[in-house]
């Protein structure tokens, strides 16, 4: 992080609102809404115009210390701290491969014996049928 003082919001909102209205009487600077990949492009390197990454830090930071008003004074906000935890993990570590469990089934018509077996060493197999099973019922 930067040693200079965060920038104030009304100093952001100033420059944001002029660099619209230069935005706006240039006519360069239209998406192309055909391509999806030209518009992400286009969105990644307008937001890095705009804010600055010591600017994100900042506000990560803030949200770690983050309290609410209540009755009883004033408590940490746990809320908001969970969020910046997790921003500052994704940004810091990466975010954690999100696994699902995938059941293939081959069911023969004519193997019953062996549809047994299966169901017998596979509860994810008996879970599946057994939801099904509860599907067609209420229907």
């Amino acid at each position: 992080m930067s040693s200079h003082a965060p920038a104030q919001i009304d100093d952001l909102a100033a420059e944001g609102v002029a660099e619209l209205q230069a935005e706006k009487r240039s006519t360069t600077n239209k998406l192309d809404l055909s391509d999806p990949r030209q518009i992400n492009k286009e969105v990644v390197v307008a937001l890095a115009r705009k804010v600055s990454p010591d600017l994100i830090a900042d506000k990560i930071k803030e949200l770690l210390s983050m309290t609410r008003v209540t009755k009883a004074g004033s408590i940490p906000d746990v809320r908001a701290m969970e969020a910046g935890i997790k921003l500052y993990l994704a940004y810091a570590v990466g975010l954690p491969t999100q696994r699902s469990e995938v059941v293939t089934v081959n069911v023969d018509a004519d193997s019953a014996v062996g549809m047994e077996e299966r169901l017998r060493h596979s509860p994810a197999l008996r879970a599946m049928f057994r939801k099904m099973l509860d599907r067609v019922e209420e229907a």
